[in-house]
């Protein structure tokens, strides 16, 4: 019984997976706009009506008790009246299943691959002549608009169904087939476009064959400490020179005469005195000078 649980839920979780992908806004959903898709979208909702259909009636046995057969019928009519969607309890659906629009959905005991979608006004089941069997269809099946798919036919992994085809035979994998009657319009067809986003698969397990060679590790060399420290000497700052010019102003007096040592003999120094308005000009002053020893007299 818990395994049958386990590997519902794994399937409602790939549903919910898909739904996120396909009608969220964003790559990345938040919170809010997950449990906005779980509790609103009618067609998710029928999904898991019919998960638990489904767990109910074929997974927990024949005989599940009165209670969960009534709890498993009161949810199935429930799908039909408020979306408009039936899936027989007997079908065996992969999971990822995704229903793009409620309303005139009806699937009968079928077998489908995971990973599928179905889109809306879609009848898959049985003929109405009477012959049984039902379809079986592969992974990654896209159903368009209006179809029709009916008898015990087989159609292969990544098919595609166009809108109002009636689909009564059997279709190679990955082909496009349209109309009514059915005919192939392409062979090799690729519907990853259709399809939309599919989670991925799981990596394939890895087993151990046997014993491993080991490679030691070389340590790091140890570095020692030599007790010798290099010294930097501190370099005092270079003294810009500035380099702005400034003006002197010349000195105002008496040239100064180098002293050579010799006596020097001075013969006539005039002096010359600027008159002046008020003054009228001087006599010139003549003064002698002798180097002699013994001295000199002055006029």
């Amino acid at each position: 019984m818990l395994n049958a649980v386990r590997r519902t839920l794994a399937k409602i979780r790939r549903d919910a997976e898909r739904y996120f992908a396909l009608e969220a806004r964003t790559a990345f959903p938040r919170r809010t706009e997950k449990l906005k898709i779980l509790f609103t979208s009618g067609p998710f909702l029928a999904v898991v009506a019919y998960r638990i259909s489904h767990l109910i009636r074929i997974e927990l046995g024949p005989a599940p008790g009165p209670v969960l057969s009534i709890f498993s019928a009161v949810v199935e009519q429930a799908s039909q009246f408020l979306w408009g969607i039936h899936i027989d309890p007997g079908a065996e659906i992969g999971p990822g299943l995704y229903l793009g629009h409620p309303g005139g959905v009806w699937i009968g005991p079928v077998r489908m691959g995971a990973d599928c979608n179905v889109t809306h006004n879609t009848t898959i089941g049985r003929r109405t002549d009477g012959k049984p069997g039902t379809p079986t269809l592969g992974d990654r099946v896209w159903i368009g608009t209006g179809s029709v798919i009916f008898g015990p036919i087989t159609v292969g992994d990544g098919v595609t169904v166009g809108p109002l085809t009636l689909v009564g035979r059997d279709v190679p994998p990955r082909c496009l087939v349209l109309g009514n009657p059915m005919r192939m319009v392409f062979r090799d067809y690729d519907n990853t476009i259709q399809i939309g986003f599919t989670p991925a698969a799981a990596p394939p397990e890895i087993r151990d064959s046997g014993p491993r060679a080991t490679v030691p590790v070389a340590a790091a060399p140890e570095i020692r400490d030599s007790g010798l420290r290099a010294t930097v000497p501190v370099v005092a700052p270079a003294e810009i020179p500035d380099s702005r010019a400034r003006a002197t102003k010349p000195a105002v007096g008496s040239p100064k005469i180098p002293d050579s040592g010799a006596p020097v003999q001075i013969s006539q120094i005039p002096i010359d005195y600027a008159p002046t308005e008020t003054t009228s000009a001087p006599t010139p002053v003549i003064v002698e000078a002798s180097s002699a020893s013994g001295g000199g007299s002055a006029r």
